[in-house]
């Protein structure tokens, strides 16, 4: 199963010290970054209010560039849009811990995944 990351999974597990892809790799065969996922995380990384989340960013950005994973195109309107439709016509899983992101998806039947607060991959 392929699974498409959301930049809030990200930048959580920069924040937690988590090595996600390592974790991802263990269950999902694809590990796909959505280039508007990218997109945020450069504005992040110069404009989000918070410090850590500017760090975060940063550091995630990096870890994506040096990862053995897929960076795609999947649109240019709203992220979150893309991620519903794409992860839906590809069946994808999708890692999230964005609510209403979590709430959209299972609406459309679609897999979710988040980051546990002991830093766990876990099915929502």
């Amino acid at each position: 199963m392929k699974i498409v990351v959301d930049t809030n999974s990200l930048i959580y597990a920069v924040k937690g010290k988590f090595d996600l892809f390592s974790e991802l790799k263990k269950t999902f065969s694809d590990i796909i970054i959505p280039k508007g996922v990218m997109k945020e995380m450069k504005v992040l990384s110069i404009s989000a209010q918070r410090t850590s989340d500017k760090v975060a960013a940063k550091i995630a950005i990096q870890i994506v560039e040096h990862s053995k994973v897929k960076i795609i195109d999947i649109g240019n309107t709203h992220i979150d849009d893309r991620i519903v439709v794409y992860a839906k016509d590809n069946s994808c899983a999708v890692l999230t811990n964005d609510a209403e992101l979590k709430s959209r998806l299972k609406n459309e039947k679609i897999p979710v995944f988040i980051i546990s607060k002991n830093s766990k991959i876990k099915k929502a």
